[in-house]
């Protein structure tokens, strides 16, 4: 007569589990290398975006040609700003000054939109500090607002999504290619 063997160990994981965790982690580690070259490429990660106000004019003046002027002479104070910047030991160009400002009117009030861009912070900080706040507190009537300085996470989340779907499609593929053989 046979004797009855007795397991008390645990259940068994089942396989399917574990592969499936590491699937995840291999396209979270896809994604996370995507989001990391995103972020190494972007040209500009650091965005600030503030307005300045123009005086009101009495009636029958033209706002939008008096906010055009004013555009106008922002920009034209650009390579003296730009001076100033490398004064103080950063690098930049007035070429490259202008060409990370943007410089809008807003329809229908009596702000212009102000864009600074730069890969560093300190940089977008210096073109803000360089320019706008000099110009609104020279020009009598203009105002400075304030404005916010955000790091921008565009070409990063782009990377997460392309990195997550490219790790995702290797496993796919070589599954599919498993199958195959």
């Amino acid at each position: 007569m046979a004797s009855a063997v007795l397991d008390y160990a645990p259940p068994a994981r089942p396989k399917w589990l574990l592969r499936t965790l590491v699937i995840i982690l291999i396209i979270a580690a896809g994604a996370t290398v995507g989001a990391a070259i995103g972020d190494w490429v972007q040209p500009d990660l650091y965005i600030f975006n503030g307005s300045l106000a123009v005086p009101s004019l009495g009636a029958g003046t033209d706002m939008a040609a008096a906010k055009q002027a004013h555009i106008n002479a922002i920009r034209a104070s650009i390579p003296a700003a730009a001076a100033t910047l490398n004064a103080q030991g950063i690098q930049i160009s007035a070429a490259e000054f202008s060409n990370h400002m943007t410089l809008k009117d807003v329809p229908k009030s009596r702000l212009i939109s102000i864009r600074c861009t730069s890969r560093s912070f300190n940089t977008t900080l210096a073109m803000v500090n360089a320019l706008v706040i000099p110009y609104g507190n020279n020009v009598p009537g203009v105002t400075a607002m304030a404005g916010s300085l955000d790091r921008s996470t565009k070409y990063a989340a782009a990377g997460f999504v392309l990195g997550g779907a490219a790790a995702g499609l290797m496993i796919a593929m070589r599954r599919r290619r498993l199958m195959r053989t």
